[in-house]
C-alpha cells in the first residue's frame, strides 16, 4: 500500500471518536477545609454480589482484575484475590468461596478461591467456554458455549464433580439454590423457563406459556421470572413443589431483572430499584436511578447495588427491616498522609494497613499496595508514589502512569524515615551514606558520604538538604546542587527542623531563648531571620513552592500548645489557616495543598486544604530510548504526542493495535480497521490492562 501522511488534526479525529486522552486541569477553592471521605468500592460493570459476610466486586480500572472481598460485618476489605492479573467477570460469594469467570486462558473458565486455605481452584477445563455464571451453597452453576449452543453444567464443591445440566443447546441466564437449578431457555421456540433437581437428575418444564418467560431467580423451591404476556414485563413465580405458577406484580410499569431471596423479590423499574414483599403484599422503593449494568444482589434483608455520587460509582448496602442505607467500602482509619497537587497518598487500616492513592480531581480511591505488605510512612509527587514495606524492609515505588509497582532497595538496606521524593527523584539514607534514584530509570547514585545518620533530609528541583547532628546542641545544616554535584554547608547552630522550598530553605532554629525561624535563599545565597522580635516558639517548618507551614505557641495559654501557621514567602504575608474547630495532627505539606488527620469528631478523618491554584498539568517523564522492536505503550505515545510521527514513518498496512499484549489473550488489529469498527473494540480497551495495550510497527 502507497504511505500517506496522516496531519495532526486527522489523527486527532479518528481517535476522539473512540478515547478520552486529556485531563482538564481543575480549579479548586482556597483556604477551604474539605473532609475527603475516600471509597475504595469503585466498582465495574463486570458484577458484585452479596453473602451472609461478605460483599465481591471488581474495582474499576484495576489492571489486575482483582476481586475485592469485603466483610460487611467488620465494614472493611478482608482480601483481594487477583490470580494471576488477567480479566475477570461475574464475580459471585458463598461461604467461604468465591467464584468468578476467569479468561487467562482465553475462553472463559470458572475458577473458585478458599477463603480457608488460601488457594485457587480451577473448576472447568479447555473444552468450556463460560459466559454466565452463579454460585450458592455446595453448587456453582453455568453457561458454556460450544459452537452455537449454550448449555448449562453443576458443580459440586463437597463432591468435586461436574454434570451436564440441560441438553437444548438454547440455555441462558443459570441460578441456582439448594438442590434445585433454574434457567431460561429457547429450545420451542420462545423463551420458558426450566428447572432441574440435583438430587434426582430429573428436568422440570416450569412455563409453558407461548410468551416469552425470562431471566429466573431462584430461592429455595421457589422460581421468579419475567414474563410479557400481558404486554407489558411483569413477574411471575413458579413453585416447584406444587408446581404452580402465580403472578407476583400487577400494574402497567416493567418490572425487570428479578433477585429473591425468602419473601423478598428486588428488581428494577425504569432504572429505579424497588421490592415486591410476597409475604405483605407490599412494593417499596429502594433507590432512585441506580446504575443497573453494574447490577444488584440480594441475601437476607440486604440488598446491594451501584449509584453514581458526584461522579463518582459507589456501593450501597440497603438494610429492608431499617429502612437506611449506607455506603460500603469506605477507607478507614486513615494516618501518615501527604499530598501533591493532583493526589493524596495515606495509610488505611483496613484490616490489614494498605497505601491508598486518592485523586483529587476524580475523588477517586485505590490500593496502590501488596495485600501481603506492611507499607508505611507513603509519599506521593507528580507521577510517583514511594513508601517502606516493613515486611520486606525496602523502599518501594508506585508509578501512577503504569500503574506498577517495583521494590527499589534491597532489604534491610534504606531507612524507614529518612527518604524525600520530588518528581521521580528519590532521595534516601542507608546509615551514614545518602544516595539518589532516578525512579524512571531505575538509576541509583551516592550523594554524600558522612560520619554519622543525618537528622533530616529533603529534595526539590536543584537541591538535596541534609541535617546532621554536631553534639552538644549542634547541627550543621548542608545544601547539596544536584548539577554541579556538590555540597556545602549553609549554617551551624541549634537547628531543630528544615525544609526546602522552591527557592528557599526554611529551618527552625533555637536564638536567645525561643526557638525562631530563618530562611536562606538560594539566588541570592543569604541567610535571613523571617520573624524579628518574636516571642514564643516557632517550629518544625515545612515548605511547598513558595509557601510554609509552621507550629506556633505566641497565641496559646500553654507553652507546650501549638497552632498551626501558614505563610507567604514571596508576598511575606500571612495567609487563611485552619479553623478553630481543626483538631490536625499528622500534618503534611506538599504541592499545592496541605493535609492532615483531623479529631474534631469522635472518629479520625482526613482533611485537606488548598493553599494555591494545581499546576496545569502532571510533570512529563524524561523520554526513554526508542524502542528497536518496534513496540509503544499506546497511552504513553498519545499523551507525548508521538503517535502521529510514529504513524506518518509507517505504511498504514503496517501499524497494529494490540490487546492484551504478551499473554494469552493477545490479539491485534490494524489500526484503519479499528477506527473503522471502534465500537467494537471498546470493551477490550476496557479490559485491557495499560501497559498491555501497543501499538506495534511492522517493518
Amino acid at each position: 500500500m502507497k504511505k500517506k501522511r496522516v496531519h495532526g488534526w486527522m489523527a486527532a479525529a479518528l481517535l476522539a471518536s473512540s478515547f478520552w486522552v486529556a485531563s482538564p486541569a481543575h480549579a479548586e477553592s482556597i483556604g477551604r477545609e474539605v473532609e475527603i471521605k475516600p471509597s475504595l468500592a469503585v466498582p465495574s460493570d463486570k458484577g458484585i454480589d452479596l453473602s451472609r459476610e461478605y460483599a465481591v466486586w471488581i474495582n474499576e480500572n484495576d489492571d489486575d482484575d482483582a476481586i475485592v472481598l469485603y466483610d460487611v460485618d467488620e465494614e472493611e476489605v478482608a482480601k483481594e484475590i487477583v490470580g494471576d492479573g488477567t480479566r475477570k467477570t461475574s464475580p459471585k460469594v458463598s461461604g467461604d468461596y468465591v467464584a468468578w469467570i476467569d479468561f487467562r486462558h482465553g475462553d472463559g473458565a470458572v475458577y473458585l478461591y478458599d477463603l480457608d486455605r488460601e488457594r485457587e481452584i480451577r473448576v472447568t477445563d479447555s473444552s468450556a467456554n463460560v459466559v454466565e455464571l452463579d454460585f450458592e451453597g455446595d453448587t456453582v452453576v453455568w453457561v458454556s458455549e460450544h459452537g452455537d449452543k449454550t448449555d448449562v453444567y453443576a458443580y459440586s464443591i463437597e463432591a468435586d464433580e461436574s454434570k451436564q445440566v440441560s441438553y437444548s443447546g438454547a440455555a441462558s441466564h443459570p441460578t441456582v439454590h439448594g438442590s434445585y437449578v433454574a434457567w431460561e431457555d429457547d429450545r420451542n421456540g420462545h423463551a420458558d423457563i426450566y428447572a432441574y433437581d440435583l438430587s434426582t437428575d430429573e428436568e422440570i418444564r416450569a412455563t409453558t406459556n407461548s410468551y416469552d418467560q425470562t431471566k429466573p431467580s431462584l430461592y429455595k423451591d421457589i422460581i421468579i421470572y419475567e414474563d410479557d404476556r400481558n404486554g407489558n414485563t411483569e413477574l411471575y413465580q413458579y413453585d416447584l413443589d406444587r408446581d404452580d405458577e402465580d403472578q407476583v406484580t400487577d400494574g402497567r410499569d416493567d418490572r425487570e431483572n428479578p433477585k429473591v431471596y425468602g419473601d423478598i423479590v428486588v428488581y428494577e423499574n425504569d432504572g429505579d430499584l424497588e421490592y415486591y414483599n410476597m409475604d405483605d403484599d407490599d412494593e417499596e422503593l429502594i433507590e432512585r436511578k441506580i446504575e443497573t449494568k453494574i447490577g444488584y444482589a440480594i441475601y437476607g434483608d440486604y440488598v446491594l447495588y451501584a449509584k453514581e455520587d458526584s461522579d463518582v460509582m459507589k456501593l450501597y448496602l440497603y438494610d429492608i427491616d431499617e429502612d437506611e442505607e449506607a455506603s460500603i467500602g469506605l477507607a478507614s482509619k486513615p494516618g501518615q498522609p501527604d499530598a501533591d497537587d493532583w493526589h493524596i497518598v495515606y495509610i488505611s487500616d483496613s484490616g490489614t494497613d494498605g497505601v491508598v492513592l486518592y485523586n483529587v480531581e476524580t475523588e477517586s480511591s485505590m490500593v496502590i499496595s501488596d495485600e501481603d505488605q506492611d507499607p508505611s510512612r507513603p509519599l506521593v509527587s507528580g507521577n510517583w508514589v514511594i513508601y517502606y514495606d516493613q515486611e520486606e524492609d525496602a523502599l518501594f515505588s508506585y508509578s501512577i502512569k503504569s500503574g506498577k509497582r517495583k521494590q527499589v532497595t534491597d532489604e534491610d538496606v534504606a531507612s524507614d524515615e529518612l527518604y524525600e521524593l520530588n518528581n521521580n527523584q528519590l532521595v534516601w539514607v542507608e546509615d551514614d551514606t545518602i544516595y539518589l534514584t532516578n525512579l524512571s530509570t531505575g538509576d541509583t547514585r551516592k550523594i554524600d558520604e558522612l560520619y554519622r545518620e543525618p537528622k533530616r533530609i529533603d529534595i526539590n528541583d536543584e537541591y538535596i538538604l541534609w541535617l546532621t547532628d554536631e553534639g552538644r546542641n549542634t547541627s550543621d545544616l548542608y545544601l547539596y546542587d544536584l548539577d554541579e554535584q556538590k555540597g556545602e554547608r549553609i549554617r551551624r547552630g541549634e537547628i531543630g527542623h528544615a525544609a526546602l522550598g522552591e527557592e528557599f530553605v526554611i529551618w527552625s532554629e533555637m536564638g536567645d531563648d525561643n526557638w525562631d525561624l530563618f530562611y536562606y535563599q538560594t539566588d541570592r545565597d543569604r541567610i535571613y531571620s523571617l520573624f524579628r522580635n518574636n516571642d514564643g516558639d516557632q517550629i518544625r517548618p515545612q515548605a511547598s513552592r513558595n509557601f510554609i507551614i509552621y507550629e506556633d505557641n505566641r497565641y496559646t495559654n500553654d507553652e507546650n500548645d501549638y497552632l498551626y501557621q501558614l505563610y507567604d514567602l514571596e508576598d511575606f504575608d500571612y495567609v487563611e489557616s485552619l479553623s478553630a474547630e481543626a483538631v490536625p495532627t499528622e500534618l503534611r505539606m506538599g504541592g499545592n495543598r496541605i493535609v492532615w488527620i483531623d479529631e474534631r469528631e469522635e472518629e479520625e478523618a482526613l482533611y485537606m486544604m488548598s493553599f494555591a491554584q494545581p499546576r496545569d498539568e502532571m510533570p512529563e517523564e524524561p523520554e526513554e530510548p526508542g524502542n528497536e522492536d518496534g513496540e509503544y505503550v499506546f497511552w504513553d505515545i498519545i499523551h507525548d504526542g508521538s503517535f502521529v510521527d510514529i504513524f506518518n514513518d509507517h505504511p498504514w498496512d503496517k501499524v497494529y493495535l494490540v490487546f492484551y499484549a504478551n499473554t494469552d489473550d493477545e490479539f491485534e488489529v490494524q489500526f484503519f480497521t479499528f477506527v473503522e469498527n471502534s465500537k467494537a473494540f471498546l470493551d477490550h480497551i476496557n479490559a485491557t490492562p495499560r501497559d498491555k495495550f501497543l501499538v506495534r510497527v511492522y517493518d
